[in-house]
């Protein structure tokens, strides 16, 4: 009987999503060819990172509203079931699915325009890895 090695190498999942000013995006990441479930396959996460940028420029953060009163925010979460058809879009984190979250929140300009990054469950570390068996994860 032939049977493949455990693989323990490391690589990074990327994933963009393009959001419009209001509303919930979503966006499915493939774990298929890293995850077979049934095949006694799965995948352990170590890390989650964020990177919040303008559409426009990569190295820029999301700008603040011209209006006074306005203070755009980005909620975020990585889960493993898509929150598109249940209409509860964003989830407690007491929700099983949930891997990760987190918010990002950009001042008004009357503010001094600040910024602040709260985080939830955005646990930059997962020790011993968390362990995924299925084969898509929902941004």
């Amino acid at each position: 009987m032939i049977g493949m090695a455990r693989s323990t190498d490391s690589f990074f999942i990327r994933a963009d999503l393009l959001t419009e000013n209001t509303g919930f995006s979503e966006a499915r990441l493939d774990l298929g060819a890293y995850v077979d479930a049934l095949g006694k396959s799965i995948l352990k996460i170590h890390n989650v990172q964020m990177h919040f940028c303008s559409d426009v420029n990569n190295a820029v953060p999301p700008s603040p509203n011209p209006s006074p009163n306005n203070n755009p925010a980005i909620a975020w979460q990585l889960t493993t079931q898509s929150q598109l058809a249940t209409g509860l879009e964003m989830i407690p984190a007491s929700n099983r699915s949930v891997v990760s979250n987190g918010f990002y929140q950009v001042g008004s300009l009357t503010a001094g325009n600040v910024s602040s990054d709260i985080a939830g469950l955005n646990v930059q570390h997962f020790t011993d890895g968390y362990l995924i068996g299925v084969e898509s994860l929902y941004l």
